[in-house]
């Protein structure tokens, strides 16, 4: 082949895959969310569930009711 030529497709080739791994970088970036917001609503979910569960358990223990 004429060496013009491989020059030219080797230039294109390197140019597709710095656009791949710019479009591979920007994907995984958009894809990343920080989980702290949710993880924080969760726990406190659960903290406020857990507490009224004890609550329940605690009117439930002085009524006098087994739980069998």
């Amino acid at each position: 082949m004429y060496p013009e030529l491989i020059h030219q497709m080797v230039l294109e080739r390197t140019a597709r895959f710095q656009r791949d791994a710019d479009r591979y970088r920007r994907a995984r970036e958009a894809h990343i969310r920080p989980p702290q917001p949710v993880r924080t609503a969760i726990e406190l979910r659960l903290s406020a569930c857990r507490e009224e569960l004890e609550c329940l358990a605690r009117r439930r223990g002085a009524t006098g009711r087994s739980t069998e």
